[in-house]
């Protein structure tokens, strides 16, 4: 009996040991997926100070135990940085490849219409003066006694036609000229622009120096055209590398300029367009590929993504090309 009891006590002490053995691996995972969690914290805003208003810094730190570098993503004006339909929408998937995030809206620019009134009234003028010559008759020709009354109500009323016509057609002239729309970026606010996104920047560059690695430089839309203008001009230190997508400038001359921009980007290029960019971005996009061919530079790229900005899979492939790009730079 005192047998039994002792080899029911081993058999209890192997039971326990056995069950230590298996749940040993499960304990280790719970504290690795705690420390996991501890490096990757939930993002977090900072405020920063640009021309006098508050600016909203959305921070992401890297999802891995390793930090690739920091991404400065400026998307386009009037959008949320973080959505999905725009550059700042990356955010996650680029943490996953261990790079950090810096997400901010760019400041909106003012756009004004040049029309002035003295063109409008020199239009109205024309016309008034056009009906004047028409509706009044010409007394250096006098009628002859031998012209018929019919020829003469004939004359009449050709001229009386003539008059409606022109009367009923300077209502739509004077509309057509009252919403037409030219030079909506004057220089000033070209200059303006310029050195606010410069400010931007430089602003925006002290916040990276808490990560160890490459810095990279996203923008999107006008913000990419910005971010290139300013780079050319050398306004700020080049990063490491710079990906824009789709630029463009809603204007025909500006548009041109981002093509001329490119050769002066002292730092690595990625240029993307995507399916669902609009005609500024597409009318210039010819331009941009002559223009990154004659820059003959090591690390200058264009791709394509066939995917509209509204396909839940367009996030993941920009971070795909951004990944292959910076893996060929041996990042």
């Amino acid at each position: 009996m005192h047998w039994s009891i002792t080899a029911l006590k081993k058999r209890h002490t192997l039971r326990a040991c056995i069950g230590a053995i298996i749940l040993l691996p499960f304990s280790s995972y719970s504290v690795f997926a705690q420390d996991t969690s501890q490096i990757n914290p939930s993002t977090t805003n900072v405020e920063i100070e640009l021309d006098g208003k508050v600016v909203t810094v959305i921070k992401q730190q890297s999802s891995q135990a390793f930090t690739q570098g920091v991404a400065i993503i400026l998307s386009p004006p009037n959008t949320t940085s973080s959505s999905q339909q725009h550059v700042g929408g990356i955010a996650p998937s680029l943490a996953e490849s261990g790079w950090a995030s810096l997400r901010v809206e760019v400041p909106s620019h003012p756009l004004k219409i040049t029309q002035t009134s003295e063109h409008r009234q020199k239009e109205a003028g024309k016309n008034t003066t056009s009906m004047a010559e028409i509706s009044t008759p010409d007394t250096s020709t006098e009628t002859t006694e031998n012209q018929s009354e019919s020829e003469k109500l004939t004359e009449t009323s050709e001229t009386n036609e003539a008059t409606s016509s022109v009367t009923n057609a300077t209502p739509t002239a004077a509309v057509t000229e009252v919403t037409r729309i030219e030079n909506i970026i004057t220089q000033t606010v070209f200059q303006e622009q310029s050195e606010k996104m410069a400010e931007l920047v430089k602003t925006l560059l002290p916040l990276t120096d808490e990560y160890p690695g490459f810095v990279l430089f996203i923008a999107e839309g006008t913000s990419a055209a910005w971010l290139s203008q300013i780079l050319s001009e050398q306004k700020i230190t080049a990063p490491d590398g710079v990906v824009l997508v789709a630029p463009f400038w809603p204007q025909g001359e500006l548009n041109q300029q981002i093509s001329n921009n490119l050769g002066g980007i002292l730092a690595p290029l990625l240029m993307i367009d995507h399916a669902s960019q609009n005609h500024w971005a597409n009318k210039s996009k010819s331009d941009r590929q002559r223009a990154l061919k004659r820059a003959r530079k090591l690390y200058f790229r264009h791709r394509e993504i066939n995917l509209s900005t509204y396909n839940h899979l367009y996030p993941a492939e920009l971070t795909y090309h951004i990944k292959n790009w910076t893996r060929h730079m041996n990042w």
